[in-house]
């Protein structure tokens, strides 16, 4: 059994010409849910520290946090086994198809005993009939990032300004 995330060669030809009713599903790049914000705090370590000496003040203020966090849900997949005919689906068999709980940490998202594999005919190597799983019908977990960025300004007069900044892409890989 192989999990093939949405691929367009799956999609080049049905797994049953006679019953084009098993090849509906979701577009591989059907993408139900998105959701992206940014935001940005300036540090109060400046005002904290207003009694402090000219020097401390002009290392304490002017410190900016600020990211986007994006969070979207799973692409969806179709379970496949090897044979003859490419993209040929598994039978579902029940059960609990998709490991919520431990997944993260197990790196285990499907549970293969909910699969399988349709007989194959052993002339040709091909299934002897379709599989009973739908074409994308399980999904991917979604992604989520966080890009984070600490910046300091440093205001030498009103017309100079300079700004020190570090920037972190995918700052937690929560994938």
């Amino acid at each position: 059994i192989s999990f093939m995330q949405g691929d367009l060669t799956t999609l080049d030809a049905p797994q049953d010409v006679n019953n084009l009713q098993l090849e509906r599903g979701p577009t591989p790049f059907d993408i139900r849910h998105r959701f992206v914000t940014d935001f940005l705090y300036e540090l109060p370590f400046g005002r904290v520290w207003r009694a402090s000496s000219r020097a401390g003040k002009l290392l304490a203020d002017g410190w900016r946090l600020g990211g986007l966090f994006a969070a979207e849900t799973g692409s969806p997949f179709s379970v496949s086994q090897p044979n003859a005919l490419f993209g040929q689906r598994v039978d579902l068999v029940g059960g609990t198809v998709v490991y919520l709980e431990n997944a993260r940490r197990t790196l285990r998202y499907l549970n293969p005993q909910a699969f399988a594999q349709v007989p194959t005919v052993p002339a040709s190597g091909a299934s002897a009939r379709p599989g009973t799983l739908g074409r994308n019908a399980l999904r991917s977990p979604g992604p989520w990032n966080l890009d984070l960025a600490l910046a300091k300004d440093l205001a030498r007069s009103l017309r100079v300004r300079l700004q020190v900044r570090a920037d972190m892409f995918i700052a937690f890989n929560l994938v």
